[in-house]
């Protein structure tokens, strides 16, 4: 005996009778028509204001569209061994329509499903598959994506009879250790009690219905024998599976993110059974959405800025996603090198198990910019096996690094009388001093209204900022200010340039100095500009010192 097996199947029973769903969201009557407050396929499927988390529609399937092809098509062989051809299957088999829809019920995942066939005139054998992989048709007769683990599969048999009790399986895909297969696990066996849905029987586990009498569509549907819109007697079939108790029989807390869905018919419901005709679509239950919080935090060498930021990761669907996944995140800033960042899950969660629903992960570096801030575009994705989801791109502006440019100029002069020349005449030497004593380079223009000789163009560093004498060069320390300064008092440069800048002269004013103490003055300006900020006025009206030196007391030539 595989006693694997039977404990399974036995804790299922004794599970499923304990919990049976007390109310559907979805009413499960054998019919599309809405008569209750619950959902139902008409309004779902016609995108009227309903309940579920994800519907796919209507999904047709008129031949002759794709029916399965050549003897590796088996649900125990992995997506990748599977094949299709456009082809005829027998009536019964038939696919004609299908459909699947998800609910959040008491805090459990339920998946509801519908398919109609061409023919009646025999038992319905079905599967449905509920892929964590985008599965589907490749255009090239092999299908795209692969099993996951956890991937979940409900075979159905429904019996011809008016008094027919359904036979229903669940099973997951595992990657080794199955019972009925090396990849597949039995998690709920109806047995030969059935399974009809809402009937004594019922499990909340999982269930299928068929119709019993006639009833009309409205959307397209011809069957066989009956009139164009009207389902015969067991044409129509739908069901439920509670994926959150499904999945806790066998220990599973986390409910896997879902992408896609197959409805497919089979030739018996034996695992390894012939299959035959397929239909399916995407199923999109996962999503997730990305933000990010940037800041300029640093001006470097060469007029760069560094940017911290903080990417954040929300899980906004409604399974978990798998620690060993991956997310990329590919990020532009306005002006600065375009980055990739490509981690698993469990190195962004600080290894935790998954990624839950709603559950935010965030994961944080440096770049660097030219630009003080900008414009920043990041995208993100997540894959699942050979597919993946991807996050609405975000944009967010940078908050920049608030710079404050100041400089200050200071002129003195003094007059002497020069014979150097064999002439006896005033000369007036003179220093400017001029200094950046904000936070941003600047780039100086330097006038005289007397002297052309000092009209000049220089750029000035910024004092290096400190908390600690180690933070500067050698041979200064971290004064009151909190700048590094030299022994002589000049202040270091936040990139080893010139703070400050003196300019020293002199020359043979052009006028007489006025006065009993003969008086001579001029004017000295430096406006500025910066590479990384605005300047403002310093641009405009600049800083202006004037120099006023006397000739008497006659001063002596040196």
């Amino acid at each position: 005996m595989n006693m694997k097996k039977w404990a399974t199947g036995c804790c299922a029973a004794l599970f499923c009778a304990a919990t049976a769903m007390a109310v559907d969201p979805l009413e499960l009557d054998g019919n599309i028509q809405k008569d209750t407050a619950a959902d139902d396929w008409e309004n779902v499927n016609s995108n009227m204001a309903s309940g579920e988390l994800v519907a796919t529609g209507v999904v047709a399937d008129l031949p002759p569209a794709t029916i399965f092809w050549k003897g590796g098509s088996k649900d125990t062989e992995d997506v990748t061994q599977w094949w299709y051809k456009d082809g005829a299957v027998p009536d019964k088999d038939d696919l004609r329509n299908g459909y699947a829809a998800a609910y959040n019920s008491a805090d459990d995942l339920i998946f509801y499903f519908g398919a109609e066939r061409y023919a009646n005139n025999g038992d319905a054998i079905m599967g449905f598959w509920f892929f964590q992989d985008k599965v589907g048709p490749d255009g090239s007769n092999r299908f795209t994506g692969q099993h996951q683990e956890n991937d979940l599969f409900i075979v159905m048999e429904y019996p011809q009879g008016s008094n027919a009790e359904p036979f229903v399986q669940v099973m997951r895909w595992v990657n080794s250790g199955g019972d009925v297969d090396d990849n597949l696990q039995v998690i709920y066996n109806s047995g030969d009690a059935g399974a009809k849905c809402n009937g004594p029987n019922d499990p909340g586990i999982a269930c299928a219905i068929t119709n019993d009498g006639d009833f009309s569509t409205i959307w397209d549907y011809q069957s066989k024998s009956g009139a164009a819109g009207t389902y015969p007697p067991e044409s129509f079939f739908e069901g439920r599976l509670n994926v959150s108790d499904a999945l806790a029989l066998v220990g599973v807390s986390e409910v896997p993110c879902f992408s896609s869905f197959l409805i497919e018919t089979r030739s018996s419901r034996s695992e390894t059974a012939q299959l035959k005709d397929f239909l399916g679509g995407e199923f999109p239950l996962c999503s997730i959405a990305v933000t990010k919080t940037c800041s300029a935090s640093e001006l470097t060498a060469g007029n760069q800025f560094t940017i911290d930021y903080t990417i954040n990761l929300q899980n906004t669907g409604v399974g978990s996603i798998a620690a060993s996944e991956t997310v990329t995140v590919d990020d532009q800033p306005s002006d600065g090198a375009a980055f990739q960042v490509i981690k698993a899950v469990s190195d962004i969660a600080g290894g935790a198990d998954g990624w839950a629903p709603n559950e935010v992960i965030s994961f944080s570096g440096q770049y660097t910019s030219s630009v003080n801030g900008g414009a920043n575009t990041v995208d993100a994705k997540v894959s699942f096996g050979s597919s993946s989801i991807t996050a609405d791109q975000y944009t967010t502006d940078c908050d920049s690094l608030q710079l404050t440019p100041m400089l200050t100029i200071a002129k003195n002069c003094s007059l002497y009388l020069d014979d150097s020349t064999g002439v006896v005449a005033v000369k007036k030497m003179y220093d400017v001093t001029v200094c950046n004593t904000g936070d941003a380079p600047l780039d100086v223009n330097l006038t005289d209204n007397q002297d052309i000789s000092l009209n000049e163009n220089f750029s000035l560093d910024f004092p290096r900022s400190c908390l600690s004498d180690n933070e500067c060069a050698a041979g200064s320390s971290c004064n009151v200010n909190g700048f590094c300064e030299a022994a002589d008092g000049t202040l270091d440069g936040m990139f080893g340039g010139s703070v400050c800048a003196v300019r020293s002269g002199d020359y043979f004013p052009d006028a007489i100095p006025s006065g009993t103490a003969g008086t001579s003055a001029n004017t000295a300006t430096a406006k500025a500009t910066s590479p990384v900020v605005d300047t403002g006025p310093l641009a405009t009206v600049g800083q202006s010192d004037t120099a006023t030196c006397d000739l008497c007391p006659l001063s002596q030539d040196q």
